[in-house]
């Protein structure tokens, strides 16, 4: 009997039809269900309700950043308020924000949080917000709006790799990248060639492919300085982030309140354009970098 139930299991699970109808009814389902336990059991409507009282970034390189409404989109709405979302990436962003960018490219901006961030750590920068969610974008131009910078946040639909090929920098650049495997499309070798003035940080979704973070570092190696970052395991982040907001509260309620749910550990691949090519370049272009509206990169 018991061989009979797991080839049934097998079955059903296998056929697509069936696995449609399964998912649907029962998996969908109890993911919800187990969500709204777990909130229940541990509290998690009135942290947020405390957290969110005037919603405001509380720290991290955003501080201050306010949000229009308790909205985020494609990612956990607690740590981004807290201040400790990314955290791994605390340490690279404040170098980030003291470069002489002119121009910025989020593609998969979500609502805006680096995006509009950045905006405001960087004031000479024009940012260019991609995202194919119509609500990300409706809450990026929102967020842009009620900082003072939609005048620099340019939001925008879709960025494709001849987008990128083509693209007018018009002096030093960042491209900000997390966009769920489609990385290794859009960086294409193409647009690594063109890319050999701009820093260039990627959130590499090894989950989706597993080759993505190796044709990545083999497409930019020639040109740039790769430093790799790995993202931190949310059962860590419980124990090892101390925030005054989360004092007294259980360890569950601390995992849930800073877990970013991420479907595995992964990492963050950022590239910076090696110092000799930077030299090559500077030489070859002084003359022109009037004409561009930019002037050479300037090393770290």
């Amino acid at each position: 009997m018991q061989r009979f139930k797991d080839g049934l299991w097998q079955a059903l699970v296998t056929n697509r039809f069936s696995w449609g109808v399964l998912d649907k009814l029962i998996v969908q389902n109890a993911d919800r269900l187990r969500f709204q336990r777990n909130w229940a059991i541990h509290g998690v409507r009135e942290a947020l309700d405390r957290l969110a009282a005037d919603l405001t970034v509380r720290r991290g390189p955003f501080q201050g950043m306010r949000y229009p409404e308790r909205t985020a989109v494609g990612s956990s709405f607690a740590p981004k308020l807290i201040g400790c979302y990314e955290r791994e990436l605390h340490p690279l962003f404040e170098r980030i924000v003291n470069r002489p960018y002119r121009t910025i490219i989020d593609v998969g901006c979500a609502e805006g949080y680096y995006a509009v961030g950045l905006a405001l750590r960087i004031p000479q920068a024009i940012v260019h917000a991609y995202d194919t969610d119509p609500l990300a974008r409706s809450q990026c131009r929102k967020m842009a709006e009620l900082n003072g910078v939609a005048d620099r946040v340019i939001v925008g639909e879709t960025f494709t790799p001849g987008d990128l090929v083509k693209f007018d920098f018009r002096g030093p650049g960042l491209i900000i990248c997390d966009c769920e495997g489609y990385e290794k499309e859009l960086f294409s070798q193409a647009a690594v060639d063109r890319l050999v003035d701009q820093d260039v940080l990627i959130e590499a979704h090894d989950f989706f492919d597993p080759e993505i973070t190796p044709q990545l570092k083999a497409r930019f190696a020639p040109t740039h300085d790769v430093e790799a970052i790995p993202s931190v395991d949310d059962y860590h982040k419980s124990r090892a982030y101390d925030y005054p907001e989360l004092q007294g509260y259980s360890i569950d309620l601390r995992r849930i309140l800073l877990g970013e749910y991420r479907t595995a550990n992964m990492e963050w691949l950022f590239m910076t354009p090696k110092r000799s090519s930077v030299g090559d370049r500077t030489g070859r272009d002084q003359a022109g970098s009037d004409r561009r509206g930019g002037s050479p990169r300037l090393s770290d």
